[in-house]
């Protein structure tokens, strides 16, 4: 067994129960909760006997055992993780779930969380709806605000925790490029209009990500990186529940609003409340517009990854075709000029 397999399947839930609660707790069963939906993750829901306050069910988050992996413990995905729910979520007016423990292994990460799933959740194939989308956006912007001004204080613990700089200062020119031969090749369902989009943003990335950068560094707040519908549900009175803190990154605050209605809402429902999510988070149109090159840019990344299951490849399939036409109604790849 490898560095990086000691934390999938058994193995990873057994180093999970005893970080967190030594002996006092057994795993009565187990369920797989993933759905298909976890890139780079195993998701666990484990039924608990023991003594209080051990709780009764909560959720192992474990490496996939696949290509995908790799690919984020070389990306730093999984420590991005740690750094986030043991150090960053704590001081920060947000929602999240209760973090257990973590327990790592070379580049890889298992976690410990509190169990979600009697929380509403909405299938990002399906998308969400306006008022959710805008519940999201409330969420962010506080999250957005209490930042602000802190990433870049002497001492600030982002830094100090190796959390990245501007998302799409890291991306690689060599790997967007296969990343568009691989929409050409592998995608089918991308139309020839969207494939074009792509290729203007891939023929203008070092202005666009020049100019990224340049607005991260400006006006940089501590971002969730993801937040789309299958990494958050809902609470009872509506409230936002962000999980999968992977791709946390500082950078500018419209670059998490352009994700989520980039990857999460449907071309229609984008364009009919896209007014309301700024206005509720107190976006502007333009700096919308400037957000949406990271999500632009990153599936030409996203093109590249593993589609084992069939839910995998319709996921990816429809994030291509909605960035794709967020792209061409901002058109983004003139953002830099």
């Amino acid at each position: 067994m490898t560095t990086t397999d000691v934390l999938c399947g058994q193995s990873g839930v057994d180093q999970l129960i005893e970080a967190a609660f030594d002996r006092a707790a057994t795993v009565t069963s187990e369920v797989d909760v993933s759905g298909g939906r976890g890139t780079f993750r195993e998701v666990v829901r484990l039924d608990l006997d023991g003594p209080e306050p051990i709780p009764k069910t909560v959720v192992a988050k474990l490496p996939v055992a696949n290509a995908n992996r790799e690919a984020a413990a070389s990306s730093g995905a999984y420590h991005r993780e740690v750094a986030a729910y043991s150090h960053l979520l704590p001081l920060s007016p947000i929602t999240f779930p209760k973090f257990h423990a973590a327990v790592t292994a070379g580049p890889t990460a298992a976690f410990l969380l509190e169990d979600l799933t009697p929380l509403r959740r909405v299938d990002q194939l399906d998308g969400l709806d306006a008022t959710d989308a805008v519940a999201v956006a409330d969420a962010l912007g506080h999250f957005h605000r209490s930042w602000l001004g802190r990433v870049d204080a002497p001492g600030n613990l982002p830094a100090e925790l190796g959390v990245r700089r501007s998302a799409v200062a890291g991306f690689s020119l060599d790997s967007l490029a296969r990343g568009l031969d691989a929409v050409r090749i592998r995608w089918d369902e991308v139309t020839s209009r969207e494939i074009e989009a792509f290729a203007d943003m891939l023929a203008n990335a070092p202005a666009l990500i020049a100019a990224f950068t340049d607005a991260a560094n400006s006006d940089p707040t501590l971002c969730h990186g993801d937040p789309r519908a299958d990494n958050l549900c809902f609470a009872a009175d509506g409230t936002a529940v962000l999980f999968d803190w992977q791709q946390i990154a500082v950078q500018f605050p419209e670059a998490d609003l352009a994700w989520l209605a980039a990857t999460s809402l449907s071309p229609g429902i984008r364009r009919a409340c896209i007014d309301d999510i700024l206005e509720c988070h107190g976006s502007t149109a333009g700096r919308f517009r400037l957000g949406l090159v990271l999500p632009g840019l990153a599936a030409l990344l996203l093109a590249q990854r593993e589609a084992e299951h069939d839910r995998a490849r319709r996921f990816i399939a429809t994030s291509l075709r909605r960035i794709a036409g967020a792209v061409i109604d901002y058109d983004v790849a003139g953002a830099a000029s």
